[in-house]
């Protein structure tokens, strides 16, 4: 871990704080919107101690990707419009802007992708910058997820490149996928998941009509599917899947994941932790 902010701090404040730490000398920071200022502070921590600076501007690139594309910036852009649209907003209407803040920072000129998906693309991730390095003068692309909705954010940045280092991974669609579960496991805001386990515990007692449960009866652990535990059925789980939908805006796109995510409270939590956006 390089560094913990307080919890409690807002977006705004946190990346005002992440600028502290490990810049604070680049005043075009604050102008910039928060994709971009999340992406700009990962990148820094992310170059900060390669050698990147000795390759010739055109040989460093991006490919980037994000579910929300631009829409935190278009909604506070579009609140301005009816007294009088912003300029400052206007120029970050575009998901891709977060690259150009980098390449005006680090002097790239290489090729650059901006992807929108709804989830982190592994196998994207693996195949595309791979071919960037193998047919073109890249030497070197940043690639990762830089996700900013109101106060959902996330940012995961690596580094692929054609020059072999000991200490470097493979570039594998595995490698991604452990490599990004790893950070979302280690990232969790513990205070947060503690306080959404006990949302997740009064919506389903209300969701499902449990009115003879209280919610403190409720492990976090204990199963919901099992004689043991909760004991919900197949009904109770189409439930599950609408609170999610009506609660976090999550729809489950491959119901075979379903046993998985309604295992307890905290599987539950750790999913929406992952995939939730905007919650209605």
């Amino acid at each position: 871990m390089l560094w913990e902010a307080d919890s409690a701090l807002e977006l705004p404040e946190f990346l005002r704080a992440g600028y502290d730490r490990f810049s604070g000398q680049y005043p075009k920071f604050h102008k910039m919107d928060a994709l971009s200022k999340l992406g700009w502070l990962a990148a820094e921590v992310l170059l900060k101690d390669t050698d990147i600076h000795l390759l010739s501007p055109e040989q460093t690139g991006m490919v980037l990707s994000n579910r929300s594309s631009s829409l935190d910036t278009d909604l506070r852009y579009y609140a301005t419009v009816k007294d009088f649209a912003s300029p400052a907003l206007f120029v970050y209407t575009l998901p891709n802007i977060v690259m150009g803040e980098i390449s005006i920072r680090h002097g790239f000129k290489g090729e650059n992708t901006f992807f929108v998906s709804d989830v982190f693309d592994t196998t994207l991730m693996s195949t595309y910058p791979a071919q960037l390095l193998a047919e073109t003068p890249l030497q070197a692309c940043i690639c990762g997820w830089v996700e900013v909705m109101e106060q959902q954010y996330e940012a995961v940045l690596f580094l692929v490149e054609n020059k072999q280092r000991n200490n470097a991974i493979p570039l594998t669609e595995a490698a991604l996928s452990s490599l990004y579960q790893q950070k979302t496991v280690n990232n969790f805001n513990q205070t947060t998941v503690e306080k959404l386990m006990a949302d997740l515990k009064a919506q389903i007692i209300e969701q499902l009509n449990l009115q003879e449960v209280a919610p403190d009866s409720i492990g976090n652990d204990q199963p919901l599917f099992t004689k043991e535990g909760l004991g919900l059925d197949s009904i109770d789980a189409l439930e599950l899947i609408v609170l999610l939908q009506q609660h976090y805006n999550i729809r489950i796109a491959n119901p075979e994941e379903g046993p998985k995510i309604f295992h307890s409270v905290r599987t539950m939590a750790v999913y929406i932790t992952e995939n939730q956006t905007v919650k209605a």
